[in-house]
Order: C-alpha cells, then sequence, then structure tokens
C-alpha cells in the first residue's frame, strides 16, 4: 500500500486548523541517536521542548481536549509515524487498485482522534513498523531502553473521545514498579505523572492496546 504520510503544511493553511500541521521547527530536539541511553535522554529533551503542561497547542478548550495532537507532535520528533491525518476509505480503496489519489483536506483525508488513531493502530501500526506489546510493564521498560511507546484506548460512545498517551521513561523523579510513566495532553495535561490505575481497562473503553516503536 502506498503510504501516507501526510504531514506537510500544504493540507491547511487557516488559523483555526493550525493543529493539523506538524512541528517544523528545525531546532526542535530530536531522538535520533543508535545509543538507547541517549534516547532516553533525547526522549526526555523531547517532552521538555513539548512543554505539555503550558503549550497553548495543547490546553484544553470549548470541550475539546488533544491528546492526539500531542502523540502526533511526540512520536514526530522522535522520528516515528503517527498520523494526523489519515485517508478515508474510499480514498484507500483507489489507493489499494492503483489509483493516484490527491490529499484534499476534508475529501480524501481527515484528521485523526484517539478513536480513529486506536483503529489504525491495529490496521496500519505494522506496516510503519509499530509493534503491539501485551503487558504494561514490558512497554515501560521498552521505553526505558528508548523505544517510543504508547498507550491508545477506543471509546465505546464513538461521539466521545478515546485517549492516547506516551509512556516515558522512568526517571529518578517518576518511577514506579506497576504502573507507566506517561506524558499526554487531555482534559488534564501532564508532561510526566503515574495514574496508578489501569484508566485504559474503564468500562468507558471497548478497546486498547500498547504499542512500541524500537
Amino acid at each position: 500500500m502506498q503510504r501516507a504520510i501526510l504531514t506537510t503544511n500544504r493540507l491547511v493553511d487557516n488559523e483555526s486548523k493550525r493543529r493539523a500541521h506538524s512541528i517544523n521547527d528545525e531546532t526542535a530536539p530530536r531522538r535520533n541517536s543508535a545509543s538507547k541511553k541517549k534516547r532516553v535522554q533525547e526522549i526526555h529533551d523531547v517532552i521538555d521542548y513539548l512543554d505539555v503542561e503550558e503549550a497553548r497547542r495543547y490546553l484544553p478548550a470549548g470541550g475539546k481536549t488533544y491528546c492526539n495532537i500531542y502523540a502526533h507532535d511526540f512520536a514526530h520528533l522522535c522520528g516515528v509515524y503517527i498520523p494526523r491525518v489519515w485517508w478515508d476509505k474510499d480514498a484507500l480503496q483507489d489507493i489499494s487498485s492503483g489509483k493516484t489519489v490527491s490529499e484534499k483536506y476534508g475529501k480524501t483525508v481527515y484528521e485523526q482522534n484517539a478513536n480513529s488513531l486506536h483503529d489504525w493502530f491495529e490496521d496500519y501500526g505494522s506496516d510503519f513498523n509499530w509493534k503491539k506489546e501485551k503487558q504494561i510493564m514490558d512497554l515501560q521498560a521498552r521505553a526505558d531502553r528508548g523505544s517510543v511507546c504508547i498507550i491508545v484506548a477506543r471509546r465505546k460512545n464513538r461521539k466521545r473521545s478515546g485517549h492516547i498517551s506516551a509512556v516515558a521513561p522512568r526517571s529518578e523523579d517518576y518511577a514506579s514498579n506497576k504502573w507507566p510513566v506517561e506524558s499526554q495532553a487531555g482534559s488534564i495535561n501532564y508532561q510526566y505523572h503515574i495514574k496508578r490505575n489501569a484508566w485504559w481497562a474503564k468500562s468507558k473503553f471497548d478497546s486498547f492496546s500498547f504499542w512500541h516503536h524500537d
């Protein structure tokens, strides 16, 4: 399948849809070292740069939250792919049949919320080298070795927001042997936080999964 990494600014150009853009700051930190130890530090540098607790880009407003955008930005600066926009079903069918499809915002590609990202990981994650992890603390262990790690849960009521968060490497200030260290946007934004509950297994969600990218 043609890979649709649609992160260019040509998709939208007005202020109200600015969040559809990827961060294009060339001075932003990146996770690009071959050393696992350095990759851990680079992940922390990315989290510090994104500054989710203060950055206007992620502040909840008007009943909307932006966990999906934070997850995309985090992955983008860590050198892996989580889509902000993705093809609709008709466009995917045309692509699969060999047709060339133009990237038209709101027509052939649409922004992805957390519910949509849950399904995207299941359907396309492996195409972008994401691998599923079964146990949450195994996912944490991978983050501690410099992998990009994600928790994503789909809401039963598709009209309500699901949730997606990043698992950050443990540190002296944030560490647990039972619960992951998470970094997220949402109704409350956390640069680092240990929630000490399996929020993804709550009854309001009908499915969840853990993913890592080395």
